[in-house]
């Protein structure tokens, strides 16, 4: 995907976990008038921005800091609503249902397009979304013990090679970001790895420090506290820039694979159809949102970095990201059913 990125700093977290689940339902057709158009006095609107992965994370901070920007340009209310489950298809249908009016928004993360070829849609995660503009985002870190015999990425490539699919790599499910991201490794280097699921990031930490996988490909995050107490080394990190936080660790796209690009973005998207004005004004207000000095630090909090893209980089760079992510889950046979 191409960025403007922002000067601004920040740390990084949390990857997106998938599962081939049926999704549980859709939503609610949302109401009235548009976020950013000016509203006549008389005229009460509700914008709803759906967030669709439980209160606390990262998404929902972006979405309560949106909703208080947008609070300043309606006449109405802004409800952040919560709508986990299904790989976060569940709030991407309401979504996908409400009326083209700026009245209902996702939150959207890099598993909306990661998610799609495993699950029965009824939607379809391009087309039936407008875009609005990416946000935040984070690479993860190609990480091994620290007393592993791996020094560095060159190493970890010579060793994958050398047991063809006995290297284990620990994973925070089948088809999470994390089993993705080596996937993708797999297209771009001819290694084939031994994939390790875990239920989580945290049961995937355990593993780690126990010994009981060689490698992973863990959020900054997490990898962060533990590269310091020297219990991890960090061999890449996965993004086309290195991570401010670890200036010192390459790219793997700069160590020979300049292609190469696996992170968890931010972003916002609404229904499919919303005027182009519109969707103009609503990037302009969650991006004015976003260049806050209060928001900055609460971005940083929560272990993400701010990007800009606008709306029609960010709607083609959704294409790309979805064709991308379906050949690779489609090539190992991740969305055949058993």
């Amino acid at each position: 995907m191409n960025r403007k990125y922002s000067l601004a700093t920040a740390s990084a977290r949390e990857a997106h976990g998938l599962s081939r689940r049926h999704i549980l339902g859709a939503g609610l057709a949302a109401a009235a008038s548009a976020a950013s158009l000016p509203v006549p006095a008389q005229t009460s609107s509700t914008v709803r921005i759906v967030v669709p992965f439980s209160p606390a994370g990262p998404a929902d901070v972006i979405g309560r800091l949106v909703a208080d920007e947008l609070r300043t340009k309606v006449r109405g209310s802004v409800i952040v609503e919560n709508k986990p489950g299904a790989g976060t298809s569940i709030g991407a249908a309401q979504v996908a249902r409400a009326e083209p009016d700026g009245s209902a928004l996702l939150v959207a993360t890099a598993a909306h397009v990661m998610n799609a070829p495993l699950l029965p849609l009824p939607y379809d995660p391009v087309r039936d979304f407008t875009a609005i503009g990416g946000f935040a985002y984070q690479p993860f870190v190609v990480s091994v013990l620290a007393s592993d015999t791996v020094k560095d990425f060159a190493g970890f490539l010579a060793e994958a090679r050398a047991n063809p699919g006995s290297f284990t790599l620990g994973t925070a499910g089948i088809g999470n970001a994390s089993h993705l991201a080596g996937l993708l490794l797999e297209q771009y280097t001819g290694v084939r790895f031994l994939y390790v699921p875990y239920g989580g990031s945290s049961q995937l930490q355990g593993a780690m420090l126990g010994g009981q996988v060689r490698g992973s490909f863990l959020n900054p995050t997490v990898a962060q506290p533990l590269l310091q107490g020297g219990q991890l080394r960090a061999l890449a990190v996965t993004g086309k820039q290195r991570w401010h936080q670890l200036p010192n660790v390459p790219t793997v796209a700069e160590l020979g694979f300049p292609d190469y690009e696996c992170i968890a973005w931010y972003g916002f998207l609404g229904p499919k159809g919303m005027p182009e004005a519109q969707v103009e004004r609503l990037y302009q207000d969650i991006r004015t949102a976003f260049h806050k000095e209060s928001s900055r630090k609460l971005i940083a909090d929560q272990g993400l970095a701010p990007y800009d893209e606008p709306p029609a980089a960010f709607a083609a760079s959704q294409a790309r990201e979805y064709q991308k992510w379906a050949k690779i889950i489609e090539a190992a046979g991740l969305n055949k059913k058993p």
